[in-house]
């Protein structure tokens, strides 16, 4: 097993239930990821493991983001409004990134730059 598939597997264990695998290239290196997943599927405890093609992640990014509440909520009711659909969600103390349909990138980027002021 490579390295990096160890370090998703062991990834999986600590966080459990839901696993979003980005940046992994090609179709080999998916099909490599979820074979793996799929041959530990029961000491991860899955029921069923799937890949979701047509994906892209947002993320906003700032050390300020825990001392200034309500940017999540800005960033959700900005692509709320843009009718942009949000798949997963995922925190830190500094970065929020959400998982959406790859159709609706351009949208979403354009709307959450106006709502935090930072087009053009």
């Amino acid at each position: 097993m490579k390295k990096n598939l160890k370090a998703i597997v062991s990834i999986i264990l600590v966080l459990g239930l839901l696993v979003c695998l980005t940046g992994c290239g090609e179709n080999e290196k998916k099909q490599e990821a979820m074979t793996l997943l799929n041959e530990n599927r029961e000491v991860l405890t899955a029921q069923t493991i799937t890949c979701e093609e047509g994906v892209a992640k947002i993320s906003i990014i700032g050390a300020g983001m825990t001392s200034n509440p309500g940017v999540a909520a800005k960033m959700f009711e900005s692509l709320y409004s843009a009718n942009v659909n949000i798949k997963m969600i995922a925190t830190s103390e500094i970065r929020i990134t959400v998982l959406i349909g790859e159709e609706d990138v351009n949208r979403a980027m354009r709307t959450v730059h106006d709502a935090f002021d930072l087009a053009d």
